[in-house]
């Protein structure tokens, strides 16, 4: 139970926190810049495609910015 509760702390510190903190350019861990809009899984697709500036740190968890997930969503094809 209280890994569980820790878990959850550390989600949304991950989550809310990190991001709002760091700057624009500053590097946060990708799972921060996941919105409804655009979900882990399609950042981190980008991102081994090479359409989105981002890299695995030596922990092995993909790091990118807000600046790099603007420019990305501005040149992302969009239908209709």
């Amino acid at each position: 139970m209280r890994a569980l509760l820790v878990r959850g702390v550390i989600d949304n510190i991950n989550r809310f926190i990190t991001p709002a903190v760091a700057g624009p350019e500053k590097l946060v861990p990708l799972k921060t810049l996941e919105t409804r809009e655009n979900s882990y899984a399609m950042l981190r697709q980008a991102a081994t495609r090479g359409r989105l500036a981002a890299s695995i740190g030596p922990d092995g968890v993909w790091y990118s910015s807000k600046d790099a997930l603007a420019k990305y969503i501005e040149s992302k094809y969009k239908r209709g």
